[in-house]
């Protein structure tokens, strides 16, 4: 007799802080630069790119030490400054060396993607190498305690 595969509905649950923390990286990775190379200083001030800077340095250090939870925040937070800083230093690298005149959106999120994604690398890195040597999952319903261990 042949089955049919399971065709149910799965679900992808998040936990609170990595979803915010997509909400929170997500307009400041990547398109604070995109609206930067289309506005200047129109939008973001007399000293844009300092401004730009700023942006993304402290939303990448916001989201990534979101994202890395209560074990990891501080990791996080460096390499968040990192990607953001990085992020936007490629957007403005790219655009400037390039002379870009006219640039697709996925273009612009693609090199900001590459400018933040080495920090992104190690963060997760880090993160599955901690699940992997604690044996639990960030996104199981129990969490493994440290003091319920030891007793």
């Amino acid at each position: 007799m042949i089955k049919n595969p399971d065709t149910s509905p799965r679900t992808i649950e998040f936990p609170f802080n990595q979803a915010l923390a997509y909400i929170i990286g997500l307009p400041t990775l990547l398109l604070a630069p995109m609206f930067y190379w289309q506005f200047d200083s129109a939008l973001f001030g007399q000293s844009g790119l300092t401004n730009l800077f700023i942006i993304a340095g402290a939303g990448g250090t916001v989201s990534f030490a979101l994202y890395g939870g209560r074990r990891r925040w501080l990791i996080g937070a460096v390499l968040g400054l990192i990607g953001g800083l990085g992020a936007a230093g490629a957007h403005v690298l790219y655009t400037g060396l390039l002379h870009r005149t006219t640039m697709a959106s996925g273009e612009s999120a693609l090199v900001c993607w590459a400018g933040a994604g080495p920090a992104m690398g190690v963060l997760l890195f880090i993160l599955k190498r901690d699940k992997n040597s604690a044996g639990d999952t960030e996104f199981s319903k129990e969490s493994v305690s440290p003091i319920k261990d030891a007793l």
